[in-house]
């Protein structure tokens, strides 16, 4: 609802605030402060057991649950006791035929039975609860209030542990003196803390407090060893490749860091710093209040919005789009993941922003890795399915000893139609109502391919432990797009991310990614070997039969657009009405006008000084186009009549050289016109690829005829543009005179570029054609 105010967990789970807790905006006020210097301390505080480690060590945790069987059996038996009770409820609705009747009292059983095992089972459930491709209505509805309805623990308990983390910071910290008002009850509560609205004393500010719950260490690190202790009996049972433990060691790792308030408010800060340094200006974060930071406690600034799946502004799908370049970035550009993306920490501000919360919860990926990624995306996007099999081995998902069944061409046709069905969008869903339409082809093929697949060579794929996080934050931001479209399809949602990177990284592996990308420069499907990334790869000069992909150039192009378009705040109009204001003209350091958003960023990449991969690979097409086109315009010209007639002469001329004979040199010293054209006519001849590039550069003379179509006709419709026209001249002047560097070096390379083409095509010719087969442009026809 508009204008609803909701609770800033800030890097706690951001909840919608409940019914019932309304009456927290009425803030009690506190005592008098009794001073005291607020000073931020890198103290620890003390564990809530000497013998478990503050960092996740499973060894010393072992060691610790060791001493300690009869705990361990209680916590074994009482899951197991629990989740028995719920998988006898379902066997009953199997074997009575009443499952879709029941539906709705077991989603609300699994609901309360993950509350009561603890954090560690409402974080799976909350991982699932936006799945709507996977669970039914009734257990979406119910796993959904994991984001916002877990039961809060005792206030006094709460402000204890408040009190003993100020002072733990600073000696004679306390709460009254710390918080002029303070809620009387958590605004909302999650699944390792709860979320008090506060006021601080010293600034007046108005605050989000989220206090950790009591005895969290033990809790998690007792779930977390008896997921270590059946992980390896689910892998033998099910025939997996995967290494469970080592998912589940990954998973403590990122678990345990959580539960330190200090480590989440830096990823937190380091977060918002580089969304900064990325441009994207539509993202943020709640700004941490580090004096009043502490292991156990994490104080942040309130944040004005509504949850974005609750959001009724209209601009939600152009959020999600946020979120996912929001994420690509973080995945990919810095390399370390906010991998808790449930609805709860997504929120929509007052100005229009997308708000990202809790960022306890991260994991961090290699360059290697990265680079991979992104190799994998592109093939996706690109629709080359056939490299797909080897991004998968780069990735780690193929075993050792597996190596070899990914170069089987049955493999690869199988993989392929599986991430082509997949990337059309959907969801596991789609998928599955496909394999229902199907009557003996598609889906239902598919699923045979893989069976024999699986009969031939085993269970193929393994999870890598640090792609697990990366599985969850991925999967969680497609449900919440399949929310708002049932036809969402997250890999083209990647389009404008991949372009903006294709786009501005140098790197020689994005190097390669956007020549295949324009250029169709694949390696051999599946083949490992073969897709591996040669240094001279990118470098290559364009063969003849390599033709750019005037189509995919295009929506690269709207892509990288779209990226820009969507990082950037928008600009209230005059009106107040908050509509961004299209004819607005920004103003640069010295007044004058500049170009804005993503022209200015297109711009930087084709005519940036120092050159660039994209500029590069168009300076090299414009250079053979311009080679194409001038010897498609000297051979039309001698096929008009007056280039029938010029022939004509030249044929004279020549006859009149070759009655000359031996006397030539000494009559006529100087070659004759026809005998230039006889000369160069071999390197003015048509060639196939010479068609391919024409039909090319038609291609692109229409895209750029119909932007300035639609240009001129909106200038012609819009009776208030002068003013704006007028600027717009100014900024023209302006950008001149700052790209005369650029246009500097684009004019050298395509001389360069130019000489080099004419240069091999003359090479090119001298080696293959004799001089005495030689003729002019149409004679050679005759």
């Amino acid at each position: 609802m508009e204008g609803t105010r909701v609770a800033n967990t800030c890097q706690g789970t951001l909840m919608r605030q409940r019914s019932n807790m309304q009456a927290s905006s009425a803030r009690r006020p506190l005592s008098s402060p009794r001073g005291r210097g607020r000073k931020h301390s890198q103290q620890s505080v003390a564990s809530q057991s000497d013998e478990l480690p503050l960092r996740y060590n499973p060894t010393a945790n072992e060691a610790y649950f060791n001493k300690r069987p009869l705990k361990v059996a209680t916590r074994a038996a009482e899951i197991g006791g629990l989740s028995l009770n719920f998988a006898l409820g379902l066997w009953w609705d199997a074997t009575q035929n009443k499952i879709q009747e029941n539906q709705s009292l077991r989603a609300r059983q699994l609901r309360k039975l993950l509350t009561v095992l603890g954090p560690t089972f409402v974080k799976a459930g909350q991982a699932v609860s936006i799945r709507v491709d996977l669970l039914p209505p009734e257990y979406l509805a119910e796993l959904k209030k994991l984001q916002d309805d877990v039961p809060a623990f005792p206030n006094d308990v709460a402000l204890r542990i408040i009190s003993e983390e100020l002072r733990s910071s600073s000696p004679g910290s306390t709460v009254e003196n710390t918080f002029s008002e303070i809620s009387p009850s958590p605004v909302a509560a999650a699944s390792l803390g709860q979320v008090y609205r506060a006021r601080l004393r010293d600034t007046g500010e108005e605050v989000a407090v989220k206090v950790q719950r009591p005895d969290m260490l033990e809790t998690v690190a007792l779930d977390l060893q008896l997921l270590r202790l059946i992980a390896p009996r689910i892998k033998a049972a099910k025939g997996l490749n995967t290494d469970l433990v080592g998912i589940v060691d990954e998973w403590g790792t990122r678990f345990i860091d959580e539960l330190d308030y200090r480590r989440e408010a830096k990823n937190a800060m380091d977060f918002l710093l580089a969304m900064e340094q990325q441009g994207l200006q539509a993202v943020t974060t709640a700004e941490v209040v580090f004096d009043v930071t502490t292991k156990r406690v994490l104080t942040t600034k309130w944040v004005d919005g509504v949850r974005l799946d609750e959001s009724s502004y209209g601009d939600e799908a152009k959020l999600c789009g946020v979120a996912l370049n929001a994420y690509l970035t973080m995945l990919l550009d810095t390399r370390v993941l906010h991998a808790d993306p449930h609805p709860g920490n997504l929120l929509r501000t007052t100005d229009g922003r997308l708000c990202i919360l809790d960022f306890g919860l991260v994991t961090e990926l290699t360059e290697d890795q990265t680079y991979s990624i992104i190799e994998y995306i592109s093939h996706l996007i690109s629709e080359n399915y056939n490299a797909v099999p080897g991004d998968l081995g780069r990735l780690g998902f193929v075993p050792v000893g597996k190596e070899e069944a990914m170069q089987d061409a049955g493999v690869v046709k199988v993989l392929a139609e599986a991430f082509k069905r997949l990337a059309q969008g959907g969801g596991a869903k789609a998928v599955a109502n496909a394999a229902g339409r199907s009557k003996g082809g598609g889906v239902d093929e598919l699923g045979r391919e893989l069976q024999d697949v699986s009969g031939k060579y085993g269970n193929l794929f393994q999870i890598p432990p640090y792609f697990a996080y990366i599985l969850r934050a991925f999967s969680v931001l497609e449900g919440i797009g399949l929310t708002m479209d049932p036809d969402y399809a997250i890999a083209q949602a990647c389009y404008p991310w991949l372009a903006k990177r294709l786009f501005t990284d140098d790197s020689p592996r994005v190097k390669v990614a956007l020549k295949e990308m324009l250029y169709g420069t694949g390696a051999g499907a599946g083949d490992l070997e073969a897709q591996s990334v040669s240094p001279d790869a990118a470098t290559d000069g364009l063969s003849a039969e390599q033709q750019l992909n005037v189509k995919r150039l295009r929506r690269l192009s709207g892509a990288f657009k779209s990226f820009n378009d969507s990082v950037a705040p928008k600009k209230a109009a005059a009106d107040g009405s908050g509509a961004p204001d299209a004819l607005a003209v920004t103003s640069g350091a010295d007044g004058a006008p500049k170009v804005q958003g993503a022209t200015q960023e297109v711009l930087d990449v084709l005519l940036a000084p120092k050159g660039s991969f994209l500029q590069e690979l168009l300076v090299a097409e414009l250079a053979r186009m311009t080679d194409v086109l001038a010897r498609d315009s000297i051979t039309r010209a001698f096929e008009s009549p007056l280039g029938r007639a010029t022939d004509t002469i030249f044929a004279q001329q020549r006859d009149l050289v070759a009655m000359l004979g031996p006397l030539r040199p000494f009559l006529l010293p100087v070659p004759l016109p026809g005998e230039i054209a006889q000369w160069v006519a071999p390197a003015l001849q048509r060639t196939e690829q010479d068609a391919a590039t024409l039909a090319t550069s038609q291609e692109l003379a229409e895209i750029l005829e119909g932007v300035l179509s639609d240009q001129q006709r909106r200038g012609a419709t819009d009776t208030a543009t002068v003013s704006v026209s007028i600027d717009s001249l100014r900024t023209g002047q302006n950008e001149l005179n700052q790209r005369l560097p650029g246009l500097e070096t684009v004019a050298r390379r395509y001389s360069a570029e130019l000489a080099k083409v004419v240069a091999s095509r003359l090479e090119e010719q001298a080696a293959s054609t004799e001089p005495s087969a030689a003729a002019s442009p149409s004679s050679s026809r005759r």
